[in-house]
């Protein structure tokens, strides 16, 4: 039986290098991730191909589906959604099969789907459902930006809190 992980992450080289060039949120300064919401470090290694199907070999995964996560907030800035779309293209057709993609907000050919943020489903996705079926494509939706927690709030509260509470607004619209 093939093993699918729906939900991985990967930065193309273009992307991060779009990252590196920004001087506002959401952007790289060397290996720290800033975004609206707070900075974090991250281990930029995990976004080469070669460590990626390392990975999906060590968990025993035959195929990873790659989304551009919106808790990043690329998707109101057009240099970042061009620059994964131009390079996760490139590394779908260097992983031999192993990785498939979905575009950012939209349906384009060559991706297996659409990724949305669930604050995108609950304004309103247009015609992307009908447009996505038509290709035999599917929505994936995600997690958007977190809304900011209550003063006193602990760190893990937008993950375990806002997260589920946004998926399950956007399932119940």
């Amino acid at each position: 039986m093939r093993r699918i992980d729906l939900h991985h992450h990967l930065w193309p080289e273009q992307l991060i290098a779009a990252f590196s060039r920004r001087t506002t949120p959401p952007r790289l300064d060397g290996s720290r991730l800033e975004l609206v919401d707070g900075a974090y470090d991250v281990d930029l290694d995990v976004h080469r191909l070669e460590r990626r199907l390392e990975l999906l070999d060590r968990d025993e995964i035959d195929v990873a589906v790659i989304s551009l996560q919106s808790t990043l907030g690329c998707e109101q800035e057009p240099e970042l959604v061009a620059a994964y779309h131009e390079g996760i293209q490139e590394v779908v057709e260097a992983s031999d099969g192993r990785l498939q993609a979905l575009a950012c907000e939209e349906r384009r050919d060559g991706f297996v789907g659409a990724c949305v943020s669930a604050h995108r489903v609950l304004n309103g996705i247009g015609t992307l459902e009908t447009e996505l079926s038509e290709a035999g494509q599917f929505l994936f939706v995600h997690p958007g930006i977190p809304a900011h927690p209550r003063a006193g709030a602990p760190p893990w509260w937008p993950v375990v809190v806002d997260y589920a509470a946004q998926m399950e607004s956007a399932f119940l619209d």
